[in-house]
């Protein structure tokens, strides 16, 4: 098992949402949860003949994946920690992530005379590597009718709304599996709507070299469940205080027992984690330990979550 950086590269839309409103699948994310990236590497694989069993999938994963961000320009977008706000009139951003546990100690903070103007929390937003701009994602809006599978054709009253993610557009991620991937190039489907050819796309993978450290801080690359301990195999996870807001969060599909994961708080991505980290865990951080959560009388679960990166690799990959 090792670590990849793994690029995405959209070949259609994809109609990727946070959830469904009254008209429809509207409001794209602008990420591919890591729960739905490995569902998608792990059904490619699958189809190949690489992975045997679904339900040993399951129990045992041979695939973690950290949620995919955006990727344009040459640069990577990140998360914004909650040390990191926006200088309206002068269109700069103020980082003092570095200073973050100096300043938690000290519990004080002055950035008014930095900016002409009360400075903007960018807290979660994404954010370029290099130029720190925040990401505007692409998409489109459409409308679409229901089907009436019966007699082949419209649906009175039934129309509904999409907003896909526009094709072309590039992600990146990190991806934990066999050494099988080092350089595969699998085709993929992200989102809803595969079967009138929304979210095909192709993923490619690299080994990254990752720096490992033993004590946080760490940045949250997804959301982090607030347990004081998460164990997964032979890794442990100590968790000493977690900086950051916390919201409820939907956990995602069980594709195995065809039914959506339960709602749980995690904190925001972005967030500043002070852990140690302890037994054999090496690039499992980065991808998040899983974690079993007991719902409807049975244990399901849920990965995409608690992805930690080392600060010092969270300017790594700005660019120092």
């Amino acid at each position: 098992m090792r670590l990849y950086e793994a690029r995405i590269t959209l070949k259609s839309p994809a109609i990727i949402t946070g959830k469904r409103t009254e008209s429809g699948f509207v409001k794209p994310l602008d990420h591919v949860p890591g729960s739905m990236l490995r569902g998608a590497i792990v059904t490619a694989l699958y189809r190949q003949g690489a992975i045997k069993s679904f339900e040993e999938e399951a129990r045992n994963p041979s695939i973690l994946a950290s949620p995919a961000y955006p990727l344009a320009g040459g640069e990577r977008f990140l998360p914004a920690t909650p040390f990191m706000w926006k200088c309206e009139e002068k269109g700069t951003i103020i980082d003092l992530t570095r200073q973050a546990l100096e300043i938690l100690e000290k519990r004080e903070i002055n950035i008014s005379d930095q900016c002409g103007s009360p400075p903007r929390p960018i807290y979660g937003t994404l954010i370029g590597s290099k130029t720190l701009k925040e990401f505007d994602l692409r998409s489109f809006r459409a409308t679409s009718v229901g089907i009436d599978k019966v007699r082949r054709a419209g649906v009175k009253g039934m129309l509904y709304d999409y907003e896909a993610i526009a094709e072309g557009t590039q992600f990146w991620a990190f991806v934990y599996g066999p050494e099988s991937l080092d350089g595969q190039e699998l085709e993929i489907f992200l989102g809803r709507g595969s079967s009138r050819g929304f979210g095909r796309a192709t993923i490619r993978f690299a080994p990254f070299s990752a720096s490992y450290q033993d004590v946080g801080p760490y940045i949250a690359l997804s959301p982090v469940v607030p347990l004081k301990e998460i164990t997964w195999n032979k890794c442990t996870l100590r968790v000493s205080r977690i900086t950051g807001r916390t919201t409820e969060l939907q956990a995602g599909w069980d594709y195995l027992k065809n039914t959506f994961r339960p709602t749980i708080q995690a904190a925001k991505r972005g967030s500043i984690v002070e852990a140690n980290v302890e037994g054999e865990c090496g690039a499992l951080v980065y991808v998040g330990l899983p974690l079993r959560l007991e719902a409807y009388g049975d244990s399901i679960l849920a990965t995409g979550l608690n992805a930690l990166i080392p600060l010092k690799t969270y300017y790594d990959l700005r660019g120092g």
